[in-house]
């Protein structure tokens, strides 16, 4: 079995794991055999909210505490969520919807350009920047079903996870 030495990082996961020995035999060589922060391969614990759930303390491995953890997942969580709708945000803004056989985008401004029509529509026309970068005509009488088109994408791409 090899053997792990844990060392102390100043930010997560806190310990990290350095093969130290190929075996007991160069452990005992070594004279660190009996050493409280080297442990065997099969010790090391799995990491827990993105943390060892050991920490070194006194020269020794310790259990972190459960208000430790509780922080850590608590933290954890939030970080987890933030992840996810970042990733959210990213499918929604490399997201398009096809209106009258014609693919348009759903970019920050684009979305933004929607919702202004769809408030306030305008008198006239409306020219709309399609996927590939040319400009639609759309006609002021066919705005709403343009954004019911619109919206049911969104809705499609915002969904929450199941």
């Amino acid at each position: 079995m090899k053997f792990f030495k844990a060392i102390e990082q100043p930010q997560k996961p806190f310990i990290t794991w350095h093969e130290w020995a190929k075996d007991i035999i160069e452990l005992t060589e070594m004279g660190e055999y009996g050493n409280p922060l080297i442990v065997g391969e099969d010790y090391i614990p799995e990491y827990i909210y993105g943390v060892c759930p050991w920490k070194i303390e006194g020269g020794e491995l310790v259990e972190r505490t459960s208000g430790e953890m509780n922080a850590f997942e608590a933290e954890f969580e939030v970080e987890t969520t933030l992840r996810e709708n970042a990733a959210k945000i990213s499918e929604i803004n490399t997201g398009s919807f096809t209106y009258d056989s014609t693919d348009f985008p759903m970019d920050d401004v684009s979305r933004l350009f929607y919702t202004a029509i769809a408030n306030e529509p305008p008198v006239g026309d409306v020219k709309c920047m399609t996927v590939d970068g040319t400009l639609y005509n759309l006609p002021n009488a066919n705005i709403g079903a343009f954004i019911t088109e619109y919206y049911k994408q969104l809705r499609v791409l915002a969904q929450p996870p199941v």
